[in-house]
């Protein structure tokens, strides 16, 4: 909300744009060498936004300058009469809003009068920001997200364990690295999440999430001849790089879980003989829809 309003503020009223300063406003910012943004003279308004958050149910967006308040109202305010002096200059200076020209003088009697304040409104929401806080509050409050990244994390998982030609090798499949691995769990495979969900796209009642997560697959190949492309009796790093993408690539969309996956890069560990890995990138996306009630 605090974006939006400063977005108000730099387009000087959305959607609607506020009423215009008075001429003689504008001269006298003019002679002054400042600009003529509305609201915007000294920036104390513009800064004085802030929120506080009352309870777990609600959040107060405001100002804490009283005179802010006739602005975002608008209405009129009684200006009593006074006696005008000059105080920090020899005589008074004003310019003239019909004719623009500079007025000199000793001393000004002003009559009390009553001035009309247009409304500028500048706490308010715009349309896309009923959007978004729903959105935010679907995503951050609402669970269905996390628990379904924790239903396609199981549903790789149980693929990989499942599938019938990596179950004739692989012995065992980690969640998250191992500082040792012993010799005998070897072929294995370590499933690493990379990043944590990113919003990819927004649409109309959907968002699209991505993210992603890495497939390390070791084997231990004594037989350096063996050791990438194998035989009918040894699997080679390449054979279980593509043992792997296949058994994935069986299931284009999870069974449904997700929207597509694909595998953007793929790296092979060839620093420590006789232990070989190859590290697969999958990136998921996801659709996640929700309902905006107006």
């Amino acid at each position: 909300m605090l974006s939006s309003i400063d977005k108000n503020f730099r387009a000087e009223g959305r959607p609607k744009k506020w009423a215009p300063l008075s001429p003689m406003t504008i001269a006298m910012r003019r002679k002054k060498g400042k600009g003529a943004k509305i609201l915007q003279d000294t920036g104390k308004g513009k800064g004085s936004i802030v929120y506080k958050v009352v309870s777990k149910q609600k959040v107060q967006i405001g100002t804490n300058l009283d005179y802010m308040r006739i602005h975002q109202e608008g209405g009129s305010i009684k200006i009593l009469a006074r006696d005008i002096y000059p105080v920090r200059a020899r005589v008074l200076h004003w310019v003239d809003p019909g004719t623009g020209e500079d007025v000199f003088a000793m001393h000004v009697h002003q009559k009390a009068r009553t001035a009309k304040i247009p409304q500028r409104k500048f706490l308010l929401f715009q349309e896309d920001d009923k959007k978004n806080i729903v959105r935010i509050f679907y995503r951050v409050f609402g669970g269905n997200n996390q628990v379904k990244l924790e239903t396609i994390w199981n549903k790789i998982k149980t693929i990989l364990k499942e599938d019938i030609t990596l179950k004739g090798y692989i012995k065992i499949i980690y969640e998250g690295t191992r500082e040792s691995i012993p010799l005998q769990n070897f072929p294995c495979i370590i499933l690493e999440p990379v990043n944590a969900p990113e919003e990819a796209a927004t649409m109309p009642h959907n968002t699209e999430i991505n993210f992603t997560i890495v497939i390390w697959a070791y084997m231990k190949i004594y037989d350096v001849d063996k050791q990438i492309v194998g035989d009918a009796t040894t699997k080679g790093i390449l054979d279980l790089n593509l043992d792997v993408k296949k058994a994935l690539g069986s299931h284009i969309d999870l069974d449904g879980e997700c929207l597509y996956f694909e595998f953007p890069d793929t790296r092979f560990d060839f620093d420590s003989y006789p232990i070989r890995g190859v590290g697969i990138d999958m990136k998921i996306t996801l659709r996640q829809s929700f309902v905006t009630r107006e």
